[in-house]
Formats: structure tokens, C-alpha cells, sequence
């Protein structure tokens, strides 16, 4: 009898370490006139799950690829090749997304829809992109917890949701979690167009919402990923626009060190930063980071904060 339970500990033990030195690296990707270039450098040894954005959600449950069918073979194929998970993520069109879960019968249209489409693509699951903060949506959770009911154990069920105030922005509940492999978390766009000039994606405020979301609305650790930003915004021009991060650092040579986060009145996360945040997620045993996105990162190897994320968080063998 003490012999089996000893068994059972190391085997506890030994999955508890094998998490704790696998987190998942989550990496967007949109399609852009330098697709071919930036997708053939990827590390896919960095990588363990790719987000291809966006599928479309219309009113009446239908889903437009227009913007992400012609690549999804190839993005499939190569990702499988090299071990990475492939979701689909789904935002909504204008409003459609919303209309489409207020009604029960295109809910459930809406919900085979996707699984129909993550099936016929070899698609590893699917991730849900709400964002439409004017239309908080109670009817959301019922959508997530009736896809999830329908859809294979194996299909992957996970979302993207704000940092910032999630219970008044989203109407996201403490049911939220149940239905999904992991969270997304954008700890990112707390400043913007939208707001006053300042950091967009400050350490404190990511702290404050791993908090929110673990305490308030009950979110394993393991299962809430943090979201990373490769870009800024720029406050240094009449209008407020983002840049990448290897923009930023091509726009201002020579004048960055590891320690920025601003230049001028551009706000972004430096690479001291992003490794700080990831520290982080090692410390809290969090379920890893996820990064929107990755072809905005800095063209020189040395220099891209992907590498950095995978020195922190020691993900696979170094080639």
C-alpha cells in the first residue's frame, strides 16, 4: 500500500515538473504583404500552439475565411510538421457576433458551424475573440458552455479576453473558465486611440488582471496565458498610431537599449520587460504566454523578443 502510494506521488511530481518547464507559447499571425518571408522564420521550436486571425462570425451563424483561407493549408501543414497546434480565431463581423449568440437557434447553427469547419481543415480546435465591449452579452457564457457540449474532447476550446476590467467590459462570469483549455489573457490596449497618452502594457496592470481573473472570476493558474504585445503606440505624430516592434526599432537605430519601454512618446514592451513578464508566469505557475503578433517582431534573430520569451521560459532544446 506504501509502495503504491509513493507511486502515485512521484508520478504527481513529475507532472507537476514537466508543466512548470512546458508552458504554452501562443502566437498569433495575420496575413500581410511580407506573409511568405516572416512565416518561412519562424521558430517553430519556440512555439507551441499558432492562433490564425481572423475568421469572421456574421449574424446569422455564418463564418467568412476570406481573409485566411488562401494560407491555411500551408500554415496547417507546416505547424503539424513541426509539432505546433493550429486554431482558428474567430471574431465577429461588425456586430454579427454578438446577434448571432443572442439567438438560440443560430447559436447552435453558429456552434456546429465552427466545429464543421475546424473538422474539414485539420484544425487543432478554435479560439473565441469577442471583444465587442458595447455589447456585453450574457447569452456568451451559454454559447461557450453549448459549443463546448457538441464539440470532440480532443478539439481545442479557448478564448481571448481583455485584462482590464473584464466583469463591466465583457460581461465574463465566474462559469467562464469551465468551457475552455486555456485563457488568453491581452494584457495589452490599456492606453490607445481611445485613451490618454501613457504605457499600453505596464508589469502592475498585467499583475492587477492575473488577479482579477484568478480571484474574482476564479481562473486556474495553469489555465490563464498572458498576453504579450510586439508592437507600441505612438503618441509622437498628430494621430495616434501603433508600431510594430521591429518598426520601433528600425525608426529609432541605435537609440533602444533592453530597458525601454518608451522612446520619444511610443510606448511598447522592451525585452527586459517581456522577460520580467514571463519570470512571472513561471513564478505564479501560469499557463503560459501568448503574443499578438508574431510577425511583428524584430526582423534580427538576436534581437526578437520570441527568443527572449524562450530563454525565460526554457520551452525546448536550443538548435
Amino acid at each position: 500500500m506504501i509502495k503504491k502510494i509513493v507511486t502515485i506521488i512521484v508520478l504527481i511530481f513529475n507532472t507537476l515538473c514537466i508543466y512548470a518547464s512546458n508552458p504554452r507559447v501562443v502566437g498569433y499571425i495575420m496575413d500581410d504583404n511580407k506573409f511568405d518571408q516572416k512565416f518561412s522564420d519562424l521558430r517553430w521550436d519556440y512555439l507551441t500552439h499558432l492562433n490564425v486571425a481572423f475568421m469572421l462570425i456574421g449574424p446569422n451563424g455564418e463564418l467568412k475565411d476570406d481573409g485566411i483561407k488562401q494560407r491555411l493549408p500551408e500554415i496547417t501543414e507546416t505547424a503539424h510538421q513541426n509539432n505546433v497546434k493550429v486554431l482558428i480565431s474567430l471574431q465577429s463581423d461588425g456586430d454579427g457576433f454578438y446577434k448571432a449568440v443572442k439567438n438560440p437557434l443560430v447559436r447552435k447553427k453558429l456552434a456546429q458551424n465552427i466545429i464543421d469547419y475546424v473538422k474539414a481543415n485539420n484544425l487543432d480546435g478554435f479560439d473565441l475573440d469577442y471583444e465587442l465591449y458595447d455589447h456585453i452579452c450574457p447569452e456568451l457564457v451559454l454559447f461557450a458552455k453549448e459549443i463546448h457540449k457538441v464539440k470532440s474532447r480532443k478539439m481545442l476550446q479557448t478564448c481571448a479576453v481583455p485584462c482590464f476590467n473584464p466583469t463591466k467590459e465583457g460581461g465574463y462570469t465566474d462559469k467562464w473558465h469551465k468551457y475552455f483549455d486555456f485563457i488568453n489573457m491581452m494584457a495589452y490596449d490599456a492606453t490607445g486611440p481611445w485613451a490618454q497618452e501613457g504605457p499600453h502594457a505596464p508589469f502592475q496592470q498585467m499583475v492587477d488582471g492575473v488577479k482579477t481573473w484568478t480571484k474574482t472570476l476564479k481562473v486556474p493558474h495553469k489555465k490563464l496565458v498572458i498576453g504579450l504585445p510586439f508592437y507600441g503606440w505612438s503618441w509622437d505624430k498628430e494621430n495616434v498610431m501603433s508600431f510594430t516592434y521591429e518598426q520601433i526599432l528600425s525608426d529609432h537605430a541605435g537609440k533602444i537599449t533592453l530597458n525601454d519601454d518608451i522612446i520619444g512618446r511610443t510606448y511598447f514592451n522592451g525585452e527586459t520587460t517581456i522577460r520580467k513578464k514571463c519570470r512571472y508566469v513561471i513564478d505564479e505557475k501560469l499557463g503560459g504566454v501568448m503574443i499578438w503578433q508574431l510577425f511583428y517582431d524584430a526582423e534580427n534573430g538576436n534581437k526578437k523578443l520570441l527568443k527572449a520569451i524562450n530563454e525565460e521560459l526554457s520551452l525546448k532544446n536550443h538548435q
